[in-house]
């Protein structure tokens, strides 16, 4: 299965991401998909090594958490039905078209928001 999480900066989308992934690797094999090109700040990539003790794979921008703005993507990725994917994605028109490269045949997409954002608060 593919989870989506999407959702405005600052909604805490990376997070449920995050522990999305942690509880399903409990019961299956993990890999989870930093393809937030939008916000820099927040990166899935901040808990590689807390995947690494879970043994969830991960697939992100390889230029993310170093000095370099490039959203540039540098992998395949491929649906596996009996693994788990988890993607974390950026909610604007941005970050909708990184989805667009991809043909996803299961899915299930989650768009967080976080009423106690002032951006989000209506």
């Amino acid at each position: 299965m593919t989870y989506i999480i999407t959702g405005h900066y600052g909604s805490g989308k990376t997070n449920i991401a995050v522990n999305l992934a942690i509880e399903k690797s409990k019961e299956t094999e993990v890999t989870v998909v930093d393809l937030d090109i939008v916000n820099y700040y927040f990166r899935t990539a901040d808990f590689k090594e807390l995947f690494s003790k879970h043994n969830i794979k991960f697939q992100g921008i390889s230029y993310a958490n170093s000095n370099l703005d490039i959203p540039s993507i540098n992998f395949e990725l491929t649906e596996n039905a009996k693994n788990t994917t988890v993607i974390d994605v950026g909610g604007d028109d941005e970050g909708a078209k990184v989805l667009g490269m991809f043909d996803f045949k299961q899915y299930e997409m989650y768009y967080v928001f976080n009423m106690y954002r002032y951006m989000t608060k209506t």
